[in-house]
This record gives C-alpha cells, sequence and structure tokens, in this order.
C-alpha cells in the first residue's frame, strides 16, 4: 500500500469521527460514539506512523533523523491517547487526563515535523517539506485554540493534510534519482562481475 493511501485512509478514519460529532453532537456524547473514536485514532495514527516511517529516503543524516523519529514519537503518542480514552470510556471514568497524551503527541509531531520539513526542504524536496510543516502547525494551532469551533477546524485540517505528506513520500526516491532495491542489487551485481 502506497504512502498516499495509507494517509487518505488515516485522514478518513482520524477525521470521520471528528466531522460525525460535529454534525450530531448526542452521537459523540454517547459511549459508542466515544469508543468508535478511539477505535479510528488508534487505526489512523498507527497509518500514519508508517507514512513516517517512510519518510527515511528523503530526511537523511542525523537532523532527519531525530525529525522522523519525534514524527514517529508524536504518532505512537496519538496511538496511546486514543487507548488511554477508549479504555477509560470502557470503564466509565473521566477520559480528560488522557488528553496530555494527545497534547504531547501532537508537541512531538510539531518539533519533528518542522525539523523534518526544514531538511526536505533544504535537501530539495520543498512540496515534502512545506506540507510537513503546514501539516504540523495546523495540529498545534487545533491544541492552542482550545475548545472552540477553530479547534476542529484545524484539527480537521491536520487530518485531511496528511493526504498531501502522503502524496509526496512515494515520489522522494525518484525525484532524487535514488535506485529502488532490485536496481541497487543489480548494479552490486555488476560491480563485483
Amino acid at each position: 500500500m502506497s504512502s498516499l493511501i495509507r494517509s487518505t485512509v488515516a485522514a478518513l478514519l482520524l477525521a470521520g469521527p471528528v466531522a460525525i460529532q460535529l454534525v450530531a453532537p448526542q452521537l459523540g456524547e454517547s459511549r459508542a460514539g466515544n469508543v468508535l473514536f478511539a477505535v479510528s485514532q488508534v487505526l489512523g495514527w498507527l497509518l500514519l506512523a508508517t507514512v513516517c516511517r517512510a519518510l527515511a529516503p528523503a530526511l537523511p543524516g542525523r537532523a532527519g533523523r531525530v525529525g522522523r523519529r519525534l514524527l514517529v514519537a508524536g504518532t505512537l503518542s496519538e496511538v496511546a491517547f486514543a487507548l488511554a480514552y477508549g479504555t477509560l470510556v470502557l470503564v466509565g471514568a473521566d477520559e480528560g487526563s488522557a488528553f496530555l497524551l494527545f497534547a504531547l503527541g501532537f508537541l512531538l509531531l510539531t518539533v519533528g515535523g518542522i525539523t523534518s520539513g526544514v531538511v526536505a526542504i533544504r535537501r530539495g524536496w520543498k512540496a515534502l517539506g512545506v506540507s510537513l510543516a503546514g501539516v504540523v502547525v495546523l495540529g498545534l494551532l487545533a491544541n492552542v485554540v482550545g475548545d472552540t469551533w477553530w479547534h476542529d477546524l484545524f484539527l480537521l485540517t491536520h487530518y485531511v493534510g496528511w493526504v498531501v505528506v502522503g502524496r509526496f513520500v512515494p515520489s522522494v526516491p525518484a525525484e532524487r534519482g535514488m535506485p529502488s532495491a532490485q536496481g541497487a542489487r543489480t548494479a552490486y551485481r555488476t560491480v563485483r562481475g
């Protein structure tokens, strides 16, 4: 499955329940709605973790590795949030404490995304770098504005923005002329004789 497909499915999984809660608030208040939200968050963020890992060819060097690792750590923090949130909903406890993991995840995503974006731009992948930086800034804004309609707008555009990031991940090796795994093996055999 390509990064574009994974990021598109992830965006649908992440944005869908949030959009449904805006249209039908009573569903968002129900236990079933909250469990659906938690499950979709787990699946969506796991898919985005794979997209972030696929950035490796575009993010060489120490700064690139650090940025990519922070992005992956941010997605995994969001997975931990969703698991904690879903568990707390199921046992009937207050789920407010789980949002600390949510905020931590977006902080890690912001630092990792800006670092990765700068590295990508410097390496010649401007569209990838700008889309990475843009998507994480939208996520940060969703957390900064508090519980308003701006939060929902920034959060939804953050989720959908990952589709743009996914669009540029598969083209990274081709743009820079990096050989495929098969091409690298063929070149190695040719040199060795």
